[in-house]
């Protein structure tokens, strides 16, 4: 897919999108996402999305849940 002028100023300069949106809080908490001034592309959202569920803790409670928890009840 050929990108358009528009697409291309929309590209962030890193291929590592994750390290571009998490950053390091000044208190040593947790990481938080830095505001983007732009909307993001459809990869991005994508990548975006899928950096939130991995570092979701409810989602991986649920998947854990979901992948062998429920199989038992189902069975059961």
């Amino acid at each position: 897919m050929e990108l358009t002028p528009e697409m291309k100023r929309n590209r962030l300069p890193s291929m590592n999108f994750e390290a571009e949106i998490l950053a390091d809080p000044h208190d040593n908490s947790e990481l938080y996402v830095i505001p983007s001034m732009r909307s993001l592309t459809s990869e991005e959202y994508v990548e975006a999305f899928q950096s939130f569920l991995d570092h979701s803790t409810e989602h991986q409670c649920m998947d854990e849940f979901n992948k062998e928890v429920m199989p038992h009840i189902m069975a059961g």
